[in-house]
């Protein structure tokens, strides 16, 4: 069944009108309006008597690759409470973008999704490509909010350690925990010995499997600081393991792999030898055969020279 695209849909939320849609440029501007009335945000008495409008602008969703910015016009209200202390007060849209944001929510959420997966760098490059024009200080600077503003974690039975650099390049290496079930950040340790891996251990003792590398640090410091847990290896660093044995094994085991690489070599050059033909001599397979042309050019020559 066919649908035909309406122009409403690119809109963050039902709640606001369409007005316009326009190319300027090298991007879309989409201009659209807010509702009739609003709700005061104190007192959550709805409102219609308008004060004065004002215009947002924030960035959404790119469109055919293009960046897209939404001039919303949004007003401002005046409350009917007589209890509230806000006389005046500015209509809120919580679907479409939070309060003092220059950016959609949903244009946020694909931003905060690009920095954990590429980071600061590399997110900022593919950004500008897909139409998210976000700098890598952004990207970083979003990452560190969204960890500040993450709640506590509560027990955590399943933990991922290893090591993990401040600074790459400069020493000063620490230890990362994880919360394999929750794919989560638990804790940093300033450094990378037995006594903080214990401690933190000590700390909770609700830790059931530490999955770790194969480095004895973290493992002596898990069977002092947790013996009842489970220690296993963890996925990187079992394959890890199996890469290097297995270019070990090839290494020491090359010259049995040359030896089909020269048989092949030895058939392929007996294969290109050119073979004689039978019943011709040697002279006679490197010479050129006569042309027709030649012989008829020579006997023409012939005839003119007995005519003279």
């Amino acid at each position: 069944m066919t649908e035909i695209l309406d122009g409403k849909e690119l809109l963050p939320d039902p709640a606001i009108t369409l007005r316009r849609l326009e190319k300027v440029d090298d991007r879309w501007v989409i201009k659209a309006e807010g509702g009739t009335a609003a709700a005061c945000p104190v007192c959550g008495m709805v409102s219609s008597a308008r004060h004065s409008n004002y215009q947002r602008h924030l960035r959404d969703l790119p469109l055919q690759g293009r960046t897209v910015r939404i001039q919303l016009g949004v007003g401002r209200w005046r409350c009917g409470d007589a209890c509230c202390h806000r006389r005046i007060f500015c209509e809120r849209l919580p679907n479409v973008a939070s309060k003092f944001a220059r950016e959609t929510c949903r244009f946020s959420e694909v931003v905060d999704l690009l920095g954990y997966a590429l980071g600061g760098r590399p997110g900022e490059r593919l950004g500008g490509r897909l139409g998210f024009p976000v700098s890598d200080d952004t990207l970083l600077r979003r990452i560190k909010k969204t960890a500040r503003l993450r709640s506590p974690s509560g027990p955590v039975p399943i933990i991922g350690v290893d090591e993990w650099a401040g600074r790459k390049g400069y020493g000063g290496y620490g230890t990362i925990l994880v919360d394999l079930k929750r794919s989560a950040v638990v804790d940093l340790l300033p450094d990378r010995s037995v006594a903080s891996f214990e401690k933190w251990l000590q700390e909770h003792p609700e830790v059931a499997i530490i999955s770790r590398d194969r480095d004895g640090v973290y493992a002596e410091g898990g069977y002092s600081g947790a013996p009842r847990a489970r220690q296993v290896a963890d996925r990187f660093h079992l394959v890890q393991s199996l890469i290097r044995a297995v270019q070990d094994e090839l290494a020491h085991q090359r010259h049995h792999l040359l030896i089909p690489s020269q048989e092949l070599v030895r058939s392929n050059a007996i294969r290109e030898t050119p073979k004689a033909l039978p019943g011709a001599s040697p002279s006679q397979q490197r010479g050129r055969l006569p042309s027709p042309r030649q012989d008829n050019s020579g006997d023409s020559r012939k005839r003119s020279c007995s005519g003279w």
